[in-house]
């Protein structure tokens, strides 16, 4: 697996979409932080469904490239809210965030693991 920075699986815009309309300023302007929580995303998803689709992306479907793009903007978008939570009227605002793009995350998780679904894209 070559080691790839940047937004790949997804844009700075759509994480920063799912972030909320409270996201800290300073988190939303800093583009490094930003690359970084989408990098770390992109490993969980691919360390979690013990697949690597960070190599051949391109070549995928744009079903199977929206799916991913959905698991990796709630990952990346949970990372910038815990970062900094000072944007959120309350800890709960922000753990109810949380808590929606940790099931956002994991929904993709578990359909991206199923065989059923691996094949799919693989045909597709």
């Amino acid at each position: 697996m070559a080691i790839r920075f940047g937004f790949e699986m997804a844009t700075s815009s759509a994480i920063l979409l799912k972030a909320g309309a409270n996201k800290s300023a300073a988190i939303a302007a800093s583009g490094g932080a930003i690359s970084q929580a989408h990098d770390e995303a992109m490993g969980l998803i691919n360390a979690a469904t013990r697949k690597d689709w960070t190599d051949g992306y391109e070549s995928l479907s744009s079903g199977a490239k929206w799916l991913l793009q959905d698991g990796v903007t709630a990952a990346a978008a949970a990372k910038l809210i815990q970062f900094d939570m000072s944007g959120y009227s309350t800890i709960e605002e922000a753990q109810t965030m949380l808590d929606f793009l940790n099931n956002e995350t994991n929904r993709a998780i578990s359909i991206l693991k199923d065989k059923k679904t691996e094949k799919f894209i693989e045909d597709a």
